[in-house]
């Protein structure tokens, strides 16, 4: 976490932190002036506790427009929760938009290039 939040600290960034499976355990996002590590330092204990929940966990950071994380970040949140009915669990760390959309964005509009997390929904088309 300390390489990430070096990594963008003055960026706006969603960021998702996953087991050693790559199955999201917390989804977040920063866009402050102080990006991922004024969040991680300053922001909610949850994530450090998705963080630390199990020894090989992954952090994926993907930079993105001012305006945007937020919007990005509750979408991702109900899309993983949609997934429990098809036996997958929900983000074991985010306590809001795990019923009601709080966003109208729509995941199947997101491309992610680089790694990325082991989501549920599938939803996000991911380019090596």
């Amino acid at each position: 976490m300390i390489e990430a939040c070096a990594a963008y600290k003055k960026k706006c960034c969603v960021y998702v932190i996953a087991d050693g499976s790559g199955v999201p355990l917390y989804v977040g996002a920063s866009e402050s002036k102080d990006g991922l590590d004024g969040r991680y330092h300053g922001g909610t204990a949850a994530a450090g506790d998705a963080a630390m929940h199990c020894s090989g966990n992954f952090v994926h950071v993907a930079e993105s427009d001012l305006g945007r994380c937020f919007d990005i970040e509750k979408a991702l949140i109900y899309a993983e929760c949609r997934a429990v009915s098809r036996g997958a669990k929900p983000p074991l760390f985010n306590r809001h938009g795990r019923i009601i959309p709080l966003s109208s964005f729509q995941v199947e509009s997101l491309v992610h290039e680089g790694e990325s997390p082991a989501f549920r929904h599938r939803a996000v088309p991911c380019r090596p």
